[in-house]
Formats: structure tokens, C-alpha cells, sequence
């Protein structure tokens, strides 16, 4: 456990170094933000509710999930296990004394901590400037309830860009998947629009899918919203989580034994 816990603060205090990205993440929220309260603005100039959101919640919505969606690093992990695996750097993984698959979610968490803060302020400023911090929702249940399927959705995406990453032991190129990857989040995730105002059909169907709950689920449960759906987003995300554990645990151990640290 030691040896994580170091590794945490070791890409923390890296990543402090580098405040320049800190800025950049903040202003791409800035911008989310601005456009939504614009886009929406507009929308609800005509409408008083929309699929029962009024503008303040709607704006709440977009506050919390472009705070969520960038609070999610892990895409690093996908670029450093396959650069690593195609130029032989990957070997360092299999003998330092950690799971690779523990030692890259470490990695994950120390690159997400300096955001936190910095994001957590912003949404807060947020809330209170544009005059829509009434939106939340204060109740123990949904607030305990979206942290915990915050957690274990950026658990799933860590395991899950891990995996994509040990890819490379098998195709030269993985950068397709993770391009998939990215154009079927940002249809999924709800950063276009509230997936509630998406057919029914359709939301039913991704609900059994994990993306559903990584920053969707959570940002409307902070808003009151989605009660009834928390009992099934944690059990899908456990499934998945599971899923997503083993799959890379075999494909792991499946192409380390024809790894012979010099590249493939």
C-alpha cells in the first residue's frame, strides 16, 4: 500500500509543477460553462420548464458534469501503457514491486488531485454568480449516493483506459479505440445535452451500460434528480468494474509471457 501512496503524491507534486495545465482544465470548464448558460439562455427564453429542468437547474447540470468530466484523467493511462508496451519501457512495470494495473490507477488519482480543488472552487463560484446554487439539492442520500458512483465510475474508467492500453500487446495501433472511446462518450455521457431528453427507449438501453452513471447519474442526483435509479447505477457499475478487472487481468497475463521488454 506504501508503495501507491507514494506513487500518488510523487505524479501529485509533478503535476503541481506543471500549473499551466491546471489553468487549461479550468478555462475549458469556464468555456462549457459560458456556452451552456448562452445555448440554454436562449432556449428557455421561449420555456418556463424543459422535460422538467427550468434554466437554473439546467445550468446546475452543466455546472457539476463539466467539473466531473474533467475531473477524469485516466486517458493517460491508455497513452503510457502502449507507448510503453511498443518502445519497451513497459517492462519496468512488470518488475517494480506493484501491480501494474494498482500502480496505474495510483498514477491516475495523483494526476486528479491538483484538479479537485481548483475545479470544486470554480464550480462553486459558479453556482453562486450565476444565481443558481438554489438548484442543489441538499439531502445526505443523493449526495452520499453520487460520490460513491462518482468513485466507482472513475474506478471503471481508469480499469478501462488500462485495458485499451494493454491492447498494444496485440494491435500496433490502439489509438482507434480510444478514438471510439471518445466519440461514444460524447454521445453518451451527457455532455451535449441531458440524456433525459433523449427518447425513453434510449435511456433505458444505457442504463445497463457503466458510462451512464460515470458523470451523468451523479450530476442529476446533485440536483434532485434520478433517485430511482441509484440502486440499479450501483450495482452496474460494480458489474462492470469486475468485469473491466478481469478481462485486463487475462489479457495481462495472457501476452506478458511473449513480452520480451524490448518492444514489440
Amino acid at each position: 500500500m506504501r508503495a501507491y501512496v507514494e506513487t500518488v503524491k510523487i505524479y501529485a507534486k509533478s503535476k503541481l509543477m506543471w500549473r499551466e495545465d491546471i489553468f487549461l482544465n479550468l478555462l475549458a470548464m469556464i468555456m462549457r460553462i459560458v456556452f451552456a448558460s448562452l445555448l440554454w439562455g436562449t432556449v428557455f427564453g421561449s420555456y418556463d420548464t424543459l422535460a422538467g429542468f427550468t434554466y437554473q437547474s439546467m445550468l446546475a447540470y452543466y455546472v457539476i458534469h463539466s467539473f466531473l468530466t474533467k475531473l477524469d484523467k485516466s486517458d493517460q493511462i491508455s497513452w503510457t501503457v502502449s507507448e510503453g508496451i511498443r518502445n519497451g519501457s513497459f517492462f519496468k512495470y512488470m518488475i517494480i514491486p506493484a501491480k501494474a494495473d494498482y500502480y496505474f490507477l495510483a498514477m491516475d488519482i495523483g494526476t486528479m488531485v491538483p484538479h479537485f480543488v481548483p475545479g470544486m472552487i470554480l464550480v462553486l463560484g459558479s453556482l453562486i454568480t450565476l444565481g443558481i446554487s438554489e438548484a442543489l439539492i441538499i439531502d445526505a442520500e443523493l449526495i452520499f449516493s453520487a460520490i460513491m458512483m462518482i468513485c466507482l465510475g472513475l474506478l471503471f474508467m481508469a480499469q478501462l483506459n488500462y485495458f485499451i492500453g494493454l491492447l498494444a500487446f496485440k494491435y500496433q495501433d490502439v489509438s482507434v479505440f480510444l478514438m471510439i472511446k471518445k466519440n461514444f462518450l460524447s454521445l453518451i455521457n451527457g455532455s451535449i445535452i441531458p440524456l433525459l431528453l433523449f427518447p425513453e427507449i434510449f435511456t433505458d438501453i444505457l442504463g445497463w451500460l457503466p458510462f451512464y452513471y460515470v458523470s451523468y447519474l451523479p450530476s442529476m442526483l446533485l440536483i434532485g434528480r434520478g433517485r430511482m435509479e441509484i440502486l440499479q447505477g450501483m450495482v452496474v457499475l460494480i458489474i462492470w468494474n469486475i468485469v473491466m478487472k478481469v478481462l485486463s487481468g487475462v489479457t495481462y497475463e495472457k501476452y506478458r509471457i511473449k513480452y520480451d521488454g524490448v518492444g514489440l
